[in-house]
């Protein structure tokens, strides 16, 4: 096992994340029976190293059959395959998950927006997403609008096929707590001219520029997630 790459991801800030992400992704494997780190993160849109940390946990506690991100071999992780083990009690996991979603309860004062928190564009180093940060919320989760599939970038098109672009129209919203990216100023002009030409011009500008935290319901938002990402329109204010 890589203790170090552990050690070093495994922070306070990413904690809380992981813990919520743990019974999100043991409910996903139930469901698909068979599934790789690819598609957790493709299904659930949540941050790569809060995945880790949960896929980690939840292997180590047996609740999951498949190897740990930090036993396998760098650049080949995202391919390892997770199972249900046969043998696992399901009165177990249900009482498992229920204590994870009691440990969480939110404060109404932590799902709020924080206005004056840093906003712009960021790029998930692994997953080469490209993502408008809208800013934070008071518990430090960062809310991010997608604006590309994953791996943008030297094979743009291929990409955007379907069912790929589902990552992105509708528009999908969600939180994380993730460290790291860069956070930039403005989206490169190559990424801009992805969006115009596999999503057109209208949605391109509406997720590049239209204010969308005066439109949503921060509480509804907050109670909502579930380690992936969802459409805005689920959490919009009531007009």
């Amino acid at each position: 096992m890589n203790d170090s790459a552990y050690r070093k991801d495994n922070t306070e800030e990413n904690k809380q994340e992981t813990l919520k992400l743990k019974p999100e992704i043991l409910n996903y494997i139930k469901r698909k029976k068979q599934v790789t780190m690819t598609d957790i993160y493709h299904d659930l849109q949540c941050g790569d190293i809060p995945m880790y940390l949960a896929i980690h946990d939840l292997v180590k506690e047996k609740k999951i059959e498949g190897d740990s991100p930090y036993e396998a071999k760098k650049g080949n992780h995202d391919l390892y395959t997770y199972t249900i083990p046969k043998s696992s009690d399901l009165k177990k996991i249900a009482h498992f998950i229920k204590n994870i979603a009691s440990a969480l309860k939110p404060t109404e004062s932590g799902n709020l927006f924080n206005p004056e928190s840093e906003k712009g564009f960021v790029k998930s180093k692994y997953w080469g997403t490209w993502n408008r940060l809208l800013g934070k919320l008071n518990n430090g989760s960062y809310v991010e609008i997608n604006l590309t599939p994953i791996n943008a970038g030297s094979k743009a098109d291929a990409i955007w096929d379907p069912p790929q672009k589902r990552e992105v129209e509708p528009i999908i919203i969600r939180t994380h707590r993730t460290e790291g990216n860069t956070i930039k100023k403005e989206i490169p002009k190559d990424i801009e001219d992805q969006m115009i030409k596999n999503i057109g011009p209208a949605l391109t500008k509406r997720l590049l520029t239209e204010d969308f935290t005066s439109k949503i319901d921060w509480n509804l938002l907050h109670s909502s997630m579930r380690g992936g990402g969802i459409p805005l329109n689920s959490v919009l204010k009531k007009s």
